[in-house]
C-alpha cells in the first residue's frame, strides 16, 4: 500500500482528534464558564427590575420598616430610604453576594442557598404566622439572547479548541 502522507498517527488531524477527545472527556471548564454567564444573566435581570414584567414594588409596610418605623418614615432620612427602595437589589445580599454556580458530572447548577431566595423567586406567604404575602420576583429566568450566543461560543471553544 502506498504512503499518501495521511496516516492517522502523523498528521494534524490525528493530533486535533486526540486533543478533542481529551477536552470532551472533561467539560468542567466549559460548564463553569456557562455558570458564570448565567449568574451574570440573573444579575442583569435584577438590575433591570425584572423581566419581562417589572417586579412589584415593596409594600408600604416594608418601606416604613426600612425607614426605621413610622416615627422615622416622615423624616428626610426616612423618606430617602423609602424613595430609592428596589426589590432584590437594595442590600445586594441575595443577588450580588449569594449566587453561585456548581459544576457536577456533565451539569451545572446556579442559584442561591439563602433561605428566602425561593420565596423571592416563586412568591408566597412569609413572616410570623405566614401572614405576609410576598409577590413572586423571578430572578432566575431563561438566558438573554446574547447569553445564548456566549454559551454557544463557550461550547464551540470547548469542543473544537477554537478551530472552526
Amino acid at each position: 500500500m502506498a504512503d499518501d502522507g495521511f496516516r492517522w498517527t502523523h498528521n494534524d488531524l490525528a493530533l486535533e482528534l486526540t486533543a478533542m477527545r481529551r477536552r470532551l472527556n472533561d467539560p468542567s471548564d466549559a460548564l463553569a464558564a456557562i455558570g458564570e454567564i448565567m449568574i451574570a444573566s440573573v444579575q442583569k435581570t435584577v438590575e433591570m427590575g425584572g423581566r419581562p414584567d417589572k417586579y412589584q414594588p415593596l409594600s408600604l409596610a416594608t418601606l416604613i420598616a426600612r425607614a426605621g418605623g413610622t416615627s422615622r418614615a416622615g423624616t428626610k432620612k426616612g423618606r430617602k430610604k423609602m424613595a430609592g427602595a428596589q426589590p432584590l437589589l437594595d442590600s445586594g445580599r441575595l443577588i450580588m453576594q449569594s449566587l453561585t454556580a456548581h459544576v457536577g458530572n456533565w451539569e451545572v447548577a446556579w442559584g442561591s442557598n439563602i433561605v428566602y431566595a425561593a420565596i423571592q423567586q416563586f412568591g408566597g406567604m412569609a413572616g410570623r404566622g405566614r401572614k405576609v404575602r410576598i409577590p413572586a420576583r423571578p430572578y432566575i429566568q431563561e438566558p438573554f439572547a446574547e447569553d445564548w450566543e456566549e454559551i454557544e461560543e463557550v461550547l464551540v471553544e470547548w469542543a473544537f479548541g477554537g478551530a472552526q
